[in-house]
């Protein structure tokens, strides 16, 4: 591979596990297609993808290849295998929004993440993100963190094609110890179907009710 197409399978690989080929124009910012249709049909001939039809001429392209993920030492990565199509949707978005943030700093991995709380933030190791997937996980939803040039973590959710914000409220369980004691913080929810907005802003003021004073004074009886 050329310097960029490697580059841009790291990012598949470390964020994605898919993309589409209008995203590997955009990280190599060319409108047209040769340059794309190139490293798409090098990386068939190496076995590397296998491309899901999606109707209308439009394609997937999912990174399979062991040796590939082998090569970043992300051997074990889930993102090798197809777990339904709500899930590629989410990955998708995720790499679009990795896509839209390569000049900020992002915490790629459960490592990454633990040495930026606990060194840089002081955040007692207890208090981070757990789950298990066939061991204990920290931050086990595995979306990117970005941290902002002042150092204020940002942090994301990707929607990932259910009807019910269980997903959701699920995720905001899990980080409340963290939220809780970070002096400031974002958290963006991101999807592509606007009616989620609403019931995510629901959810989340219904597990922080206290951002729902903030700003409350005489002028501002009803809060900021």
């Amino acid at each position: 591979y050329t310097e960029q197409e490697a580059a841009f399978l790291y990012l598949v690989a470390v964020h994605s596990g898919y993309f589409l080929r209008r995203q590997f124009s955009r990280f190599v910012q060319r409108d047209r297609g040769g340059l794309a249709d190139k490293f798409i049909q090098k990386a068939l001939r190496l076995d590397h993808l296998q491309v899901i039809e999606c109707g209308q001429a439009r394609h997937v392209y999912h990174l399979t290849s062991r040796p590939v993920y082998q090569a970043i030492l992300r051997a074990d990565s889930q993102h090798r295998r197809f777990k339904g199509f709500g899930y590629m949707q989410s990955r998708l978005l995720i790499l679009d929004f990795v896509l839209d943030n390569l000049s900020d700093t992002i915490l790629e991995d459960e490592a990454a993440k633990v040495d930026f709380f606990t060194t840089r933030c002081s955040v007692q190791s207890e208090l981070l993100p757990r789950g298990w997937a066939g061991r204990a996980v920290i931050f086990p939803d595995g979306y990117p963190i970005f941290v902002a040039p002042d150092g204020r973590p940002r942090f994301t959710f990707f929607e990932d094609g259910s009807v019910t914000l269980t997903r959701f409220e699920r995720y905001l369980d899990q980080y409340r110890p963290l939220f809780s004691v970070l002096p400031a913080f974002e958290l963006v929810y991101l999807s592509d179907v606007e009616k989620s907005f609403p019931f995510a802003r629901a959810a989340f003021a219904a597990h922080f009710t206290e951002t729902q004073i903030a700003g409350v004074s005489e002028q501002t009886p009803l809060g900021v």
